[in-house]
């Protein structure tokens, strides 16, 4: 056996022998090159695509997160917004329950304040009248004294008995003078 090979052992179908023919060559040489120019092509495409599709996305992405924190803002401003709702209907009602609190207050300090004048001149007058009683009991020669008193009026029943008997008997000498 010889180390050439025999025409009778090329294959046709499977595209390759020892000797290949120069049109053979530059049709595979070409067609090696179309490929690599397709999958340059293909590879720049598809680099474009994932460029323009990341910019989408990334847009997307930015718009999204932009919605969210306008979301979030939008929120924040409507909690904020109730919560200065029901700090002002508390407060309001705080001062509500103050005003009538202070006026219920007001009121009962009024009535307290009237009670303890009339009960301060109710005792104040109790006071005097006890005073006069201790006096009159203990102190006879006051001129408030009830025996002081009794016996200055008796005293002047008795004068006003020796005028009158005076005047009866002056009237009783005129009648006779006249009779």
């Amino acid at each position: 056996m010889t180390d050439s090979p025999d025409s009778t052992d090329i294959d046709p179908a499977d595209g390759f022998s020892e000797r290949l023919e120069h049109s053979r060559q530059r049709e595979l040489v070409q067609g090696l090159l179309q490929a690599v120019a397709d999958r340059v092509r293909a590879e720049e495409t598809l680099a474009d695509d994932q460029a323009g599709r990341s910019e989408i996305e990334d847009r997307g992405y930015e718009d999204a997160c932009r919605a969210l924190e306008q979301k979030r803002d939008d929120a924040r401003a409507t909690i904020i917004r109730q919560y200065d709702l029901v700090r002002d209907e508390t407060l309001s009602q705080i001062d509500a329950e103050i005003s009538a609190t202070q006026i219920e207050y007001d009121d009962r300090v009024a009535e307290l304040q009237q009670k303890s004048e009339g009960d301060q001149e109710r005792i104040e007058k109790e006071r005097e009248e006890a005073r006069w009683m201790v006096q009159a009991v203990l102190d006879d020669t006051a001129e408030d004294s009830p025996k002081h008193k009794f016996e200055t009026y008796k005293a002047s029943l008795k004068v006003s008995r020796v005028r009158r008997l005076a005047d009866w008997e002056d009237l009783a000498g005129r009648v006779e003078a006249v009779a």
